[in-house]
C-alpha cells in the first residue's frame, strides 16, 4: 500500500466513524530531492502518490496543510539549472530572491491541488547552507517578505519550522505566519509536549506554537515503519498540550486506531477547535526555580487564560511535579485583573466532580500536588459574578472555556446568561457553581454543580440561562 492509499483510508475510517478531521498536513516525503537533501522539485513522486496529490485532494475534499525544506543547489527552478526563476545558487544550497517564483509555487499549489498552509521547515539548515544569508544583511528579510507576500495575495497562511529566532521576529512583518513549530518532532512517548518554555517566544511574537503531531491512543500501532509496534503511554497529555498550545491538533494514529472520544474533547462536532485565548506557556517562577533551587515549581507548571468580554478564565497545568507548589496570583497570565477585579475567583479541577471549587486568591493559593505524565493535574480559575454562579463551563472538553464556544456572559445580581456559538444540532452542556448550596467562601465551600444543556439553534448559537436553565 502506497501513502496515497493509506491516506484515502485515513479519510473513509473518519468518515466511518464521525471523526471531524477539517485538513490533511503531509510532511517531507513526497517531494523530489537533490543535492544534499534538499528540494529539487516541489511536485509529488509517482510512486507516493501514483495519481498525483490533486487526486488525494479531490478524493478526500481536504484541503492540504504542506511541508516544504531548504533550496538544493541544483533545484530544478533556478535559471542556473534551466529554471525560469532567479535564485542565487551556492555550494550548499539555494535560495529564490524572485517574487515571480512565490507567486507560482503558492498560487499553483493552491490552484492544482488545494494547499491552504504552506510550512516552510529547516529555516536554520536554509540559512546555514547559504552563504549569502549570512553576508547579507536584508537577503533573509526579503526572502520571507517575498513568501508572505505571496502566501497572502492567495489566502494562504504560513507554518515556520525549524526556525532561529530571527525568522521569528522577522514574522512580525509576515502577516500570512500565523504559527510556529516549537518543539522537536514527535515519536511516542518522548518529551516534545515540553513547549511550555519555547511557546513564550511564540506567544511574545503573535504565532500560535505547534507541537507536531501525536498518537490518540496508548494500544501498540503495528502498521507505522518509523515506530512499529510502539506505544504512545499518555495520550491524554499529548493532545491537552496540544489544545492548550492555540496551534493546530494533529492526530497522525493507524487507520481506524484514532481515539474518537479523546479528539471530541478537543473541538465542536465538526471539528473547530476550542482554545484558549493565548497559548499556555511556563510561569515565570519556573526560571527563579531553574536558576536559585527555590520560589518555583519543581516540574512543568504552566497557565494561560480565556477572555470573553470583559471576563477572564485561568487554567493551570502541571506536568512531573516533584513536590507540592502553591500557585498564586501572581502566578497567572495576567495578574492584573485578578488582582485588581472586583469580582472573587474559584479555583477547581477539570475533574470538578472529584472536588468543589475552592477561594482563590493571595490568601489562599491553589495548591497543586505532586503529579507525572499519567496523572498530570490541569485546573481552572474562574470569577464570581455578583449573582454568585460561577460558569465553570463545558466540563466534556479540554477547554471548557473558550472564546470559540463561548460569545458572551451577560450578567445581572441574581441570574447569568450565557451566549453560546456552535453546529446546528449540537448540544452543548454547561456546569455552573449553584450559589444557594454554598457555604462561607471563608470556610470552605462545598455546594453541587449545576448542568444544563442546550441545543444549538439554526442559525449557530444559542443562549442559557441560569438559574431557571432556559435555552432560547
Amino acid at each position: 500500500t502506497n501513502y496515497e492509499d493509506t491516506l484515502i483510508n485515513v479519510k473513509k475510517a473518519a468518515d466511518a466513524n464521525s471523526i471531524p478531521f477539517r485538513y490533511l498536513q503531509i510532511d517531507s516525503w513526497w517531494y523530489f530531492k537533490g543535492q544534499g537533501n534538499g528540494v529539487k522539485n516541489w511536485t509529488a513522486m509517482p510512486d507516493v502518490f501514483p495519481h498525483g496529490i490533486q487526486y488525494l485532494h479531490n478524493t478526500t475534499g481536504w484541503p492540504i496543510f504542506a511541508h516544504n525544506r531548504f533550496w538544493a543547489a541544483d533545484t530544478d527552478y533556478a535559471k542556473q539549472n534551466g529554471g525560469k526563476y532567479d535564485f542565487i545558487v551556492e555550494r550548499g544550497g539555494s535560495l529564490p530572491v524572485s517574487e515571480d517564483f512565490w507567486n507560482f509555487l503558492i498560487s499553483s499549489s493552491q490552484h492544482d491541488w488545494g494547499l491552504f498552509v504552506y510550512e516552510q521547515d529547516w529555516l536554520d539548515t536554509e540559512f546555514n547552507n547559504v552563504k549569502a544569508l549570512q553576508e547579507n544583511v536584508t537577503l533573509g528579510r526579503t526572502w520571507l517578505l517575498q513568501m508572505g507576500e505571496a502566501a497572502q495575495r492567495y489566502g494562504i497562511t504560513i507554518q515556520y519550522c525549524m526556525p532561529y529566532p530571527r525568522h521569528l521576529l522577522q514574522s512580525l512583518e509576515v502577516d500570512a505566519v500565523t504559527q510556529t513549530r516549537a518543539s522537536d518532532d514527535y515519536q511516542p512517548g518522548n518529551d516534545q509536549w515540553k513547549i511550555g518554555d519555547t511557546s513564550i517566544l511564540s506567544a511574545a511574537v503573535g504565532l500560535a506554537p505547534f507541537k507536531d503531531d501525536l498518537w490518540t491512543t496508548a494500544a501498540e500501532q503495528p502498521g507505522c515503519h518509523h515506530y512499529h509496534l510502539m506505544k504512545e503511554p499518555y495520550p491524554m497529555l499529548e493532545i491537552t498540550a496540544a489544545v492548550y498550545s492555540t496551534g493546530p491538533v494533529g492526530p497522525s494514529d493507524q487507520v481506524n486506531m484514532t481515539d474518537r472520544a479523546l479528539v471530541m474533547q478537543t473541538c465542536m462536532t465538526d471539528g473547530f477547535l476550542l482554545k484558549p485565548s493565548k497559548p499556555m506557556r511556563s510561569i515565570d517562577s519556573t526560571f527563579v526555580q531553574r536558576a536559585f533551587g527555590a520560589d518555583g515549581p519543581s516540574g512543568e507548571v504552566w497557565t494561560t487564560l480565556t477572555e470573553i468580554g470583559p471576563f477572564q478564565w485561568h487554567h493551570v497545568m502541571a506536568v512531573d511535579l516533584a513536590s507540592t507548589y502553591n500557585f498564586t496570583p501572581s502566578d497567572l497570565l495576567d495578574v492584573r485583573n485578578v488582582s485588581e477585579s472586583p469580582l472573587t475567583w474559584v479555583a477547581y479541577p477539570h475533574n470538578v466532580s472529584s472536588s468543589a471549587p475552592t477561594p482563590f486568591n493571595a490568601s489562599h493559593p491553589l495548591s497543586i500536588p505532586m503529579c507525572g505524565r499519567s496523572d498530570f493535574v490541569l485546573m481552572h480559575i474562574a470569577p464570581v459574578f455578583p449573582s454568585g454562579w460561577v460558569l465553570l463551563g463545558e466540563m466534556e472538553k479540554l477547554v471548557p472555556v473558550s472564546e470559540q464556544r463561548i460569545v458572551s456572559v451577560e450578567e445581572t445580581e441574581t441570574s447569568l446568561t450565557v451566549n453560546v456559538r456552535g453546529v446546528p444540532g449540537e448540544e452543548v452542556k454547561l456546569q455552573f457553581w449553584n450559589p444557594s448550596e454554598w457555604e462561607s467562601m471563608g470556610a470552605g465551600p462545598s455546594a453541587k454543580v449545576a448542568e444544563y444543556s442546550c441545543v444549538v439553534l439554526s442559525n449557530g448559537l444559542v443562549s442559557l440561562s441560569v438559574p431557571n436553565g432556559n435555552c432560547m
